[in-house]
């Protein structure tokens, strides 16, 4: 999936391009020339530079001129903010100069980076030079479609980390090569720390010492000579995947850089290990090994979990958390021993609940589904299965009609990777009736008999960053196959554009069941497709479109989808292992707020350990505040302000960031006076932000728009490493 662009302004030629007027009909250049273009659309290089030049004729006199600039997607504005001294245009006028006056023949030079967070789409770019009260001399719009140079193009959609400094490794035996340069998020020298349940971000440079078709990645852990297999996911083990320069497959005397990111969850913590990382040929033969030592810590260790349940909203019981995506909502719901979130339970053990509920469809069948978070990792919970399936854990027998009240027991097992933490645990209990009423295409392809998608009953379907999203399809075949294959698009501000899906995923004939390609004209298919939506995605509104097509493009099935795109409702599992070499490190960070406003009692910054802390273009600055309310509070807004040369202005969070009672940890809104809190904040940080130093100034309000807790934070917009 494409998503939003923005991109620094469009490059010039020595050669004049033809440009259009803007809807506001002020004048256009007499010429505009742009480096290496002689046509719309121009072609831009993403970490390139753009470097344009315009003749015109001033219509008025101004002492003082401005420069904006503004890019559109269709009908979307996105306003890219050029460097304050790039704002004052007067600074670039090749000819003629500030004050200007009347009839006076000025030639205007911009020369600015190209930046976009997305490549291979068109976008219309405009520039408006305007006079001191703000009234347009010229302004012109012309189109650029955005390219990707080799590196850049995955360093972005990776979201390759802001400190990737160069790591001194160690070699794993004699004569097996180590990589020239190994980068790894916060860190510079051994041995990293690796806090639990962040994410390990790191890449490294090497020249491949022979030919492979083939590269396979593997990573083991050493506590002394103690060797501790790590199974990397399987679609991580095939290392060309993860190529952001060269590809499979590798010649002798190649290039590559190579990228792993990687969830770092461990068992214990306080100690030392080695890690060690090869990537071997078709052989077996390592092309590099290497060696880092990593220092595993914990932020608290106790004997407790405290867990925080989510099922629906309830009219009795235990009151727990509403699930997202209007989903039925039980009847009750009790777990013995708990009257009110968090519930403490002893790690290493089971937790028993019951809730009552009556489905809303008939079904032969329920199955248990269970989802947790801890400190921001997601990942599966491994559901035993003596709980997924319910109708072996209910008062009644299956199958129940719609409408049918049905009481279901069951215990959950807790085996956190560290204790002391609050832990959420989302319960989702399903029937085989629950398709989604999906939308035909609009090429008119057959439309499959049902469609399940994980955690949807009705659209808009919720995508949550960094996960997996699962159908099911159920189709009759119209044609006989050999190959079947998923395609999928995605529209999207007016914009459509392919999804890619990973090569395996994309073949169907993998992820058929009861049935394998090829298939008979007439068989029924029952397929499964697992959509992966990147932490990168923007949070728009979209219709997804799922087709599945065989070796002649022949469709079998198409559906489309309403869908968005939403923020990660982070979940945890229990198996517990260690990921790779650190992403994070924290530190207290923050000061207090002017007026005497509420303090925070700690401010941890993802990254960041002393000020100024750096605010990566295209990433999210993710900070846990902890503080303690002086009174009661029903509900919470979270309020940032910005200043940054010499101006202070606000600094909007989305929505859903906003509200500070949906990220609160271990609590939930509203709050009493003197309860502990602790807040998970995220700070979008937009590409087209300018490279400054700021203050940020994050105000956490009550209903009544009073403070609740308030600090200040020195940070400066950087560019991704």
């Amino acid at each position: 999936m494409k998503g939003l662009l923005v991109v620094a302004f469009l490059p010039a030629l020595i050669s004049a391009i033809a440009v259009r007027p803007c809807p506001n009909n002020a004048p256009i250049p007499q010429e505009v020339r742009v480096v290496g273009c002689t046509a719309e659309p121009c072609i831009v290089q993403i970490g390139g530079v753009v470097d344009m030049d315009l003749d015109f004729v001033a219509a008025r006199a101004t002492n003082g001129m401005r420069a904006t600039l503004d890019i559109f997607l269709g009908d979307f504005r996105v306003p890219y903010d050029l460097p304050a001294h790039q704002q004052q245009a007067c600074n670039f006028l090749e000819v003629g100069s500030c004050p200007v006056t009347q009839g006076e023949f000025l030639n205007y030079h911009l020369s600015t980076p190209a930046v976009a967070p997305f490549a291979g789409i068109t976008v219309d770019l405009q520039l408006q030079l305007a006079d001191d009260n703000g009234q347009p001399l010229i302004c012109y719009r012309s189109s650029a479609t955005i390219l990707p140079t080799m590196k850049f193009l995955l360093l972005v959609i990776a979201c390759l980390p802001a400190l990737a400094l160069g790591l001194a490794v160690r070699p794993c035996s004699p004569n097996v090569p180590i990589p020239q340069d190994v980068r790894v998020i916060g860190c510079t020298a051994e041995p990293c720390v690796i806090p639990i349940g962040g994410m390990v971000d790191m890449d490294c440079d090497f020249v491949s010492p022979r030919a492979s078709n083939d590269v396979r990645a593997t990573l083991d852990i050493f506590l002394g000579d103690f060797r501790v297999p790590y199974d990397l996911p399987l679609e991580q083990q095939n290392a060309c995947n993860f190529f952001e320069v060269g590809n499979c497959p590798v010649t002798a005397g190649e290039f590559i850089n190579y990228h792993l990111n990687t969830p770092a969850v461990a068992p214990f913590a306080g100690i030392t290990v080695d890690l060690q990382l090869q990537l071997a040929d078709d052989n077996g033969e390592p092309l590099f090994c290497f060696r880092s030592s990593a220092q595993i810590v914990a932020v608290m260790f106790k004997e407790i979990v405290a867990l925080v349940v989510v099922f629906s909203a309830v009219a009795q019981g235990l009151e727990v958390l509403q699930c997202s995506n209007n989903r039925p909502a039980p009847q009750e719901v009790i777990i013995p021993g708990c009257n009110s979130l968090p519930c403490t339970v002893p790690n290493q053990s089971d937790f028993n609940f019951s809730v009552r509920f009556a489905p809303t469809f008939p079904t032969n069948t329920l199955t248990v589904d269970v989802r947790a978070s801890l400190l921001g990792l997601f990942l599966p919970y491994e559901v035993p299965d003596h709980l997924r399936n319910g109708c072996n854990n209910i008062n009644t027998s299956c199958p129940l009609t719609a409408g049918q009240t049905v009481t279901l027991t069951g215990n959950a097992p807790v085996e956190a990777p560290l204790t002391g933490v609050t832990v959420t645990m989302e319960f989702e209990i399903t029937g085989d009736g629950s398709q989604v009423a999906t939308n035909v295409c609009a090429n008119g392809s057959p439309h499959p008999s049902s469609v399940t998608i994980s955690g949807c009953t009705q659209m808009p379907c919720d995508l949550i960053r960094g996960s997996d999203v699962g159908m099911v399809l159920e189709f009759e075949a119209p044609y006989a196959a050999q190959s079947l294959e998923y395609r999928v698009v995605a529209t999207a501000l007016g914009i459509t554009a392919p999804y890619e899906l990973p090569p395996d995923r994309a073949n169907a004939c993998n992820w058929l069941t009861g049935s394998a390609c090829p298939i008979s004209q007439g068989e029924d298919i029952t397929s499964t497709l697992s959509m992966p939506v990147l932490p990168i995605y923007p949070l728009v509104t979209l219709v997804v479109q799922v087709s599945v097509v065989d070796e002649n493009n022949r469709p079998h099935a198409c559906f489309a989808v309403n869908a968005r795109v939403v923020v990660a409702y982070t979940m945890f599992r229990a198996l517990l292992l260690i990921a790779l070499v650190p992403a994070v490190v924290y530190g207290n960070v923050g000061r207090a707020c002017s007026g005497g406003r509420p303090q925070t009692t700690n401010v941890n910054i993802v990254g960041c350990t002393s000020e100024p802390c750096d605010l990566v273009r295209g990433q999210d600055v993710i900070a846990y505040v902890d503080f303690t309310t002086d009174r009661a509070v029903v509900s919470m807004t979270t309020v940032p302000t910005a200043t940054a040369l010499g101006i202070t202005a606000p600094y909007p969070l989305p929505a859903e960031f906003a509200d500070t009672c949906a990220w609160l940890e271990g609590a939930n809104c509203p709050l009493s006076a003197n309860e502990d809190a602790t807040y998970r904040l995220t700070i979008p940080v937009l590409p087209i932000y300018p490279l400054v130093s700021l203050s940020i100034e994050i105000d956490i309000v009550d209903q009544d728009d009073d403070s609740v807790a308030c600090f200040v934070v020195d940070a400066r917009v950087v560019t991704a490493a």
